[in-house]
């Protein structure tokens, strides 16, 4: 069994026992440092890996074992590519249903070739051996590096496929059947690689060109084109090779030089992401995820039969309001169990704010300002105040709900006027509340507000604590795809959507405080949250993410329709609750 030890006794792997897994980023669940080889006169060699939770799904999740680069001398299974980090790779491996191992091997400095291969190899052997212990069908296991690690998962598949050296038969169950090759080194001696490490790199049996056999599995090769570290012949002449051996291939050339540098590489990593997640899902047999929570697609079914629709569908905001009441009405009958509900007004910036206070059972330092979604046009006081109840009794916190103005007849900047007014109203009012801690929350356009206040709040010298945004919308070019009543917001002005108050992705982030922010991975805005989630941490800001992948847009709202979405929201107000923990010490 995984977790075994059979005291001094034990030797090898065994000797090191797995810790618990923790829940990760996109909701799966992580084990880390797994050790899955022992060589001697080396220390152990480890792996993390990333097990995405199947919900109803009867099959067992096929593995991609990743291989990092370093030009086999530096590196290490927790160190991508700065292009790579900011491209979320592992988050939509994980979202497509797969499984991923990030393997550690030994570096040249430590051991000569072919230990790098090697160790890849039983790393596959390792995760074959405890497949059942850790739910992955090792059946369905595709190799793929970038770089040096690409050089490793070519030479690592050869030489399975030819039942040769270390990996013949050592993976038991396992079976790679495709390697994905990001923009590596084919053909050593061409490189000039003999001044890269010992003599045996120079050796053909190290180049992949000269490795690989008829017996190669599918083999995907991704350059970029101007890549001037590993030049793109290095894969155009292996895809000559492969199809000289009628191996079933595919050479894409990608825009950007080595992993993808260049104007476009934040485009650019999504995109060859995504086209060999495609290509492992065909030779795979696997179904692309992620696939849809079926508790909510259900409720969504039935209110689509009874002929309750989203009220952002009409055209008339009267109509959209009526509508949006019917449609959360079931949502809403939920009970958080608050100890008392009061409705007042804010008098700020020469503004009158109708607002909602609901304080917590539990004594609490924390005033969090909390702001609904709708975008920019529905939603109130009472469309979501059960949400705001249960910011109240998990945080715990006292929660000012504000009824800010909406359009289309307070267009913009209406909504963020009374939005920077109520934060520092209660900025400068905290005592009154017992409170020396201040969060400001919100969904979807809610979420936009709330981000869009703190920057005022930060700009202005105003202290915000933390930010709590669940599928905020930061870049008004994704808002208007699906635009419909939001377009109101601008009040028919599009030069607006530059405006970082509008789209406050695209301000200089730093200096934010600490932000919990959830996203859902069937939601049209996730791939700008993906892109704010990177900014924020490159800006220095402490972040918690969390994706969801079964969710899409608005799952905040549907814990009474949806298990998934319940326990989503249970895990925001949890990560909300053990940071206000920390800040209210």
């Amino acid at each position: 069994m995984l977790r075994t030890v059979s005291g001094s006794l034990s030797d090898g792997p065994a000797a090191f026992p797995a810790p618990a897994p923790r829940r990760g980023q996109a909701d799966e669940l992580v084990w880390e440092a797994l050790c899955y080889a022992t060589p001697t006169g080396h220390r152990p060699l480890y792996l993390d890996l990333h097990v995405p939770r199947t919900g109803e799904a009867t099959q067992a999740p096929p593995v991609i074992v990743w291989v990092h680069g370093g030009g086999w001398e530096a590196g290490s299974r927790r160190r991508l590519g700065w292009e790579l980090e900011r491209g979320w790779i592992v988050e939509r491996m994980v979202l497509a249903g797969f499984a991923v191992a990030l393997v550690d091997y030994r570096l040249v400095k430590d051991a000569p070739f072919p230990a790098q291969v090697e160790d890849v190899t039983a790393a596959v052997a390792w995760l074959a051996d405890h497949h059942d212990d850790l739910g992955i069908d090792t059946s369905r296991v595709a190799l793929w590096g970038e770089s040096a690690g690409g050089h490793l998962v070519l030479l690592a598949g050869a030489a399975g496929a030819a039942g040769a050296g270390a990996a013949a038969g050592a993976a038991g169950d396992a079976t790679v059947r495709a390697v994905v090759d990001w923009y590596a080194p084919t053909d050593l001696p061409a490189l000039g690689a003999h001044s890269w490490g010992d003599g045996a790199w120079t050796d053909p049996a190290a180049s992949p060109l000269h490795a690989v056999t008829a017996a190669m599995p599918p083999t995907l090769i991704v350059h970029g084109r101007d890549d001037d570290l590993v030049p793109l012949d290095q894969s155009t002449r292996l895809a000559t090779r492969l199809a000289e051996l009628g191996v079933a291939h595919r050479l894409i050339e990608a825009e950007g030089g080595h992993v993808f540098t260049g104007p476009r590489s934040e485009e650019v990593v999504p995109e060859v992401t995504s086209q060999s997640l495609d290509f492992l899902c065909e030779h795979l047999g696997h179904v692309r995820g992620p696939v849809p929570d079926a508790e909510l697609a259900g409720w969504y079914a039935r209110m689509e039969e009874a002929g309750v629709r989203p009220g952002l569908t009409a055209e008339d905001a009267a109509e959209a309001r009526a509508r949006t009441f019917e449609f959360r009405k079931e949502l809403n009958a939920v009970d958080y169990g608050v100890a008392s509900v009061d409705d007042s007004e804010l008098h700020s910036e020469g503004l009158v704010l109708p607002v909602r206070i609901q304080d917590p059972v539990a004594p609490s330092r924390t005033v969090v300002v909390y702001f609904h979604g709708g975008g920019w046009v529905v939603g109130d006081l009472d469309s979501h105040e059960k949400q705001a109840a249960r910011l109240a009794q998990s945080t715990p916190a006292t929660v000012i709900q504000v009824d800010y103005r909406r359009a289309p007849e307070h267009p913009f900047p209406a909504a963020y006027d009374d939005a920077v007014a109520a934060t520092a109203w209660v900025a400068s009012h905290l005592d009154e509340f017992g409170s020396d801690t201040l969060v400001l929350a919100g969904e979807s356009a809610g979420g936009n507000l709330a981000l869009s206040a703190a920057l005022w709040a930060r700009d202005h010298g105003i202290r915000v604590d933390a930010l709590f945004l669940n599928y905020p919308t930061v870049e008004w070019e994704t808002t208007a795809r699906t635009a419909g009543l939001r377009a109101s917001y601008l009040g028919g002005d599009e030069s607006l959507a530059d405006d970082p108050r509008v789209s406050p992705g695209r301000a200089d982030l730093r200096g934010l405080p600490p932000v919990v922010l959830g996203a859902g991975g069937l939601d049209p805005i996730t791939e700008d949250l993906f892109r704010l989630g990177h900014n924020l941490r490159a800006a220095g800001v402490p972040l918690r993410f969390r994706l969801f992948p079964t969710l899409g847009h608005g799952w905040f709202s549907a814990a009474a329709a949806s298990r998934a979405a319940d326990r989503a929201s249970e895990q925001m107000c949890r990560d909300l609750n053990e940071l206000v923990w920390d800040l209210e010490r």
